[in-house]
């Protein structure tokens, strides 16, 4: 019998983040892209991933919109928040809406990775 594989689920609205979060991680885990929040939200309303990588800063409904519209359906999945912001009052807000990790653009990708394999054996 095929073990099913977990899904992490990427939003970002930069697409070479999203291809490469998916070429990090298509091998291991089953990875859906979601280009903005309204994407992530479908899928969300289908699946309930075991990891969430999520982009801060997007146009329109942002990160943190995001963010707090997944703490109110209250998922089980791990949630890494990806920024470029080196802001105090930003990493505050984040790390306050209880994410599982913060990860500063640009990332350094065997750092990710092993970040990554840590919180999904916590979730297991």
């Amino acid at each position: 019998m095929k073990k099913e594989r977990k899904v992490i689920l990427v939003v970002d609205d930069h697409q070479g983040i999203l291809d490469t979060i998916e070429m990090l991680f298509c091998d291991e885990f089953e990875v859906i892209l979601a280009i903005d929040a309204a994407q992530a939200l479908k899928v969300l309303c289908d699946i309930e991933p075991a990891m969430i990588f999520l982009d801060y800063m997007m146009p329109g409904f942002n990160g943190i919109q995001l963010l707090r519209e997944i703490k109110q359906m209250h998922l089980g999945s791990k949630i890494v928040v990806i920024t470029a912001s080196v802001l105090d009052e930003i990493l505050d807000e984040v790390r306050w809406l209880g994410v599982d990790g913060l990860v500063r653009k640009p990332f350094d990708v065997a750092q990710i990775m092993d970040f990554t394999e840590d919180l999904i054996r916590q979730a297991s």
